[in-house]
């Protein structure tokens, strides 16, 4: 892919992320416009390359909204996403069994994202995962084992502190 290609995707993502994100907040109280808005953005990248893939991505810890009501359907995803951190404030200060409640809890954890993703024929993905404090090895450690031991197509690891008061992870 020659430069201006790629400047010209970067582009195109770039405004189409806009376009999500004001199409998720008309939508975000609505399951069948979320639904409607995500397919038709998942329609635009698979028409343009078979090599875009396009990820269903949450929180778990909102398990209040149904999150699998708001599931576009298998043609529109390609990799099912969860967003996953070991938050001191709502966990066990354990990090066992923090991960624990990550893998389980939350109404929507890992075991949750694993079995709908393998219903599906779906690979997994972690687009952000995190864990604080210097004794975070242990529930890291546990992390590493479970995406070896799952279908995980890619994760990001977060560690970063712009947003929050110290490092974060």
């Amino acid at each position: 892919m020659s430069n201006e290609n790629i400047n010209d995707a970067v582009e195109a993502v770039d405004e189409a992320a806009v376009e999500v994100v004001e199409a998720v907040e008309v939508a975000a109280q609505d399951p069948e416009a979320f639904k409607q808005a995500f397919r038709q953005f998942a329609d635009v990248f698979h028409d343009a390359s078979p090599r875009f893939k396009i990820v269903w991505d949450f929180v778990p810890d909102r398990p209040d909204y149904g999150v699998e009501n708001y599931y576009p359907g298998d043609e529109a995803v390609d990799v099912i996403g969860q967003d996953v951190y070991w938050q001191r404030l709502y966990q066990s200060q354990d990090p066992l069994e923090a991960f624990d409640q990550s893998v389980n809890g939350h109404g929507r954890g890992l075991a949750w994202v694993a079995d709908f993703a393998e219903a599906r024929g779906k690979q997994i993905a972690l687009p952000e995962w995190g864990a604080s404090g210097d004794d975070a090895g242990p529930w890291i450690d546990a992390m590493d084992a479970w995406m070896d031991s799952h279908d995980v197509v890619f994760a990001n690891y977060w560690d970063d502190d712009t947003a929050y008061p110290g490092r974060y992870s």
